[in-house]
């Protein structure tokens, strides 16, 4: 908001609503879906911008796999199949996490 002069002018509302207190990851993996459309390239430079503490960079891939399937909205299905037709194909969680996720996640500085 802002005051001019004895008036109080408001200029926007948060909605806490949805709020939730909750790992970073959580909303990445939003972004990555919803914004990025599972681009990687896009991911990896939307995470320079975060120096990434050692903790979230350690198994990057399969921390954010495990935030997607908890996601309380729905972050997988035919999002993934569209633009991955080879996630069907996958074995194992682990190489679905590579597929989705895997990228060099560059540590604090760069």
């Amino acid at each position: 908001g802002r005051l001019d002069g004895d008036r109080w002018t408001t200029l926007g509302l948060i909605d806490f609503g949805d709020a939730m207190i909750g790992d970073l990851l959580y909303e990445i993996v939003a972004i990555h879906v919803d914004m990025f459309r599972y681009d990687k390239g896009m991911l990896r430079a939307f995470l320079e911008g975060y120096d990434l503490d050692v903790r979230r960079r350690e198994r990057f891939a399969a921390k954010a796999l495990t935030v997607a399937l908890l996601h309380l909205f729905s972050t997988l299905g035919d999002r993934v199949f569209a633009p991955f037709p080879r996630a069907r194909e996958v074995a194992t969680l682990d190489e679905l996490a590579a597929l989705l996720w895997d990228v060099d996640v560059p540590g604090p500085g760069g």
